[in-house]
């Protein structure tokens, strides 16, 4: 990965990890089921620096807690420098659940957000064979709130466990298929699609240095926009979506026992204007991912 230009808003940064999106991450297929462990647990911390014409405009953080068949991850962005100036604001992220052969079957999903005006909070939760619930504390206009339930299904996830869900697939399914995601106020469908190996070296920016494979992103729109925004989407890409670049790197897990992988970096357009994420922190039960890499710049 060589790109070093940039531009785009942090919480579309997010969906370009998912996107979870900071996240995003802004971050975010299928899964295999654990075997053996050699440990009991494993904590994975992954820090972001987002860029917008070559200037830092946000951090996004991911704190990911793996342990036996269960996940938590928690979720924090904020607006940095001269984005923090003209318009600050922050987020947070929680989602737990259970991983399987079958995928990621979160049980919640919590979203704060902090910016001008009124905080809003959002809390999803998912039980049995129903589509997920969510509870507001902001209005949503009737008309949205009937087009988000008619898209709503069982198995949506959210948009952070689809990011774990892009980091533990198996080498032969890395960057397939796709999931159905709820974050509470949209609905979208994101399509995961394999396009080359991209090592990084000591010419790009952050702390991995390795093997890495370059993944596309499609991010489509289904339920919980304005008509105005829906209008502009269409009039922007005649086929409403959206398409962002992730590159994705092996790295050992000792409770799984196999190989993850782990989101190096992105590069998302939306709206003429692009954002490039930094991986400029990263560790894995507290080490470097690999002996090449560094924990942090």
């Amino acid at each position: 990965m060589t790109t070093h230009s940039s531009g785009k808003s942090p919480a579309s940064a997010l969906r370009a990890l998912a996107f979870a999106a900071v996240m995003f991450v802004t971050g975010a297929a299928a899964l295999i089921a654990t075997t053996a462990a050699s440990f009991a647990s494993e904590t994975i911390f992954l820090k972001y620096d987002l860029y917008a014409h070559g200037i830092r405009i946000a951090v996004l953080k991911f704190d990911i807690q793996l342990s036996g068949d269960s996940y938590t991850i928690t979720t924090k962005m904020k607006t940095k420098g001269i984005a923090d100036l003209f318009s600050s604001s922050s987020f947070g992220a929680s989602t737990q659940g259970t991983y399987s052969a079958s995928g990621a079957d979160p049980s919640q999903f919590a979203l704060q957000t902090e910016a001008s005006g009124p905080d809003r909070s959002t809390v999803v939760t998912w039980g049995g064979s129903q589509p997920p619930h969510a509870e507001r504390n902001y209005h949503v206009d009737a008309y949205k709130l009937e087009d988000v339930a008619s898209a709503l299904a069982a198995n949506v996830i959210d948009p952070v466990s689809a990011l774990l869900g892009i980091m533990l697939g198996s080498p032969a399914s890395l960057c397939s298929g796709g999931n159905r995601v709820h974050d509470g106020k949209l609905v979208y469908d994101l399509t995961f699609t394999r396009l080359q190996r991209d090592d990084f070296g000591s010419n790009d920016a952050g702390v991995y240095r390795g093997e890495a494979h370059q993944c596309q992103i499609e991010y489509l729109p289904v339920a919980g926009l304005s008509r105005d925004k829906q209008e502009k989407l269409r009039a922007e890409n005649s086929n409403g979506l959206e398409t962002h670049k992730l590159w994705l790197a092996p790295v050992q897990s000792a409770t799984l026992g196999r190989t993850i992988f782990i989101p190096v970096g992105a590069v998302g357009v939306a709206s003429g204007t692009q954002v490039v994420l930094y991986l400029n922190g990263a560790t894995i039960s507290g080490q470097p991912l690999n002996s090449q890499s560094v924990a942090q710049r």
